[in-house]
């Protein structure tokens, strides 16, 4: 029986720093927050944040197991790792989570298709 030598390769990713004075910029945001809504008499309610991030539907795996030495490895996917949709998450300043939101690169929304009860669905030309 002959043994094979097998090697787990992974990608590799360098994270950004975070900048020396962060506690120095978050306590400056929050005066100037607090500072204008004072100024405009805004309730709670009216201050509101959002993040979107792009998605793939298909993620190829970040590891792989083939014999050592190798230097290309081949992967199956469907095909789709370069097309994505966005992911829009939201909350009011008074604590209130909004509904999330999924938004798909095409003109209409797919017919026939079931998505998750409280997700609104959106598609727009350009993503």
């Amino acid at each position: 029986m002959r043994r094979h030598e097998l090697s787990i390769c992974q990608r590799t990713k360098i994270a950004r720093k975070l900048p020396h004075d962060l506690e120095e910029k978050i306590n400056s945001f929050h005066t100037f927050i607090i500072n204008l809504r004072k100024q405009n008499n805004f309730e709670l309610s009216q201050i509101g944040n959002i993040d979107e991030t792009h998605m793939c539907f298909d993620l190829p795996a970040s590891r792989t197991i083939d014999s050592k030495g190798k230097h290309t490895v081949q992967i199956r996917t469907t095909g789709h790792e370069k097309t994505h949709f966005t992911a829009v998450l939201s909350c009011i300043a008074d604590g209130t989570k909004l509904k999330p939101m999924v938004i798909f690169k095409r003109k209409s929304i797919p017919k026939g298709e079931k998505f998750p009860p409280g997700v609104m669905i959106h598609c727009h030309p350009k993503g």
